[in-house]
């Protein structure tokens, strides 16, 4: 194969532009998210942030692994403001064991009370089983890979 001049403007281009991730975040299978890399603290724990996407919402979990337990710190909902992401509901935990199911019903709570307070803004009423139906569907919708 020939290189020419185009091939190597393109490959100088696709590097500055668009910089490969180097492996900073991978795909776990098993907790069906996207994890940063992890860091280690002087204590020996290792932090990295799980994120979960769909087209509506961005669900960020900020986990540590101790030495026998995984801990969940905080999760953060966004949603999509335009190009950019914007903070709708954050919770921090101390000490909390992280727990799929946990995570699953905070994060149904969040977004409910997101979207409830959004509707009284707006001057409507909408029954919170609506909401909570509509929530679920919402963060199911995150348990998918969307990129490779």
């Amino acid at each position: 194969m020939r290189v020419n001049n185009q091939t190597m403007a393109l490959a100088t281009l696709v590097e500055r532009a668009l910089p490969s991730n180097n492996g900073a975040i991978s795909y776990n299978k098993r907790t069906q998210m996207y994890e940063t890399e992890r860091y280690v603290s002087a204590a020996g724990n290792a932090y990295f942030r799980g994120i979960k996407l769909s087209d509506r919402i961005i669900l960020e979990f900020c986990c540590g692994d101790g030495w026998y337990h995984r801990f969940i710190n905080c999760i953060r909902v966004y949603c999509f403001n335009g190009n950019e992401k914007q903070l709708i509901a954050t919770r921090t935990y101390s000490c909390q064991f992280f727990n799929e199911n946990f995570c699953y019903r905070e994060c149904v709570e969040m977004i409910c009370g997101y979207l409830k307070s959004q509707a009284q803004l707006a001057g409507g009423v909408v029954e919170d089983s609506i909401l909570q139906d509509f929530s679920k569907q919402l963060i199911e919708a995150t348990n998918q890979k969307l990129i490779a």
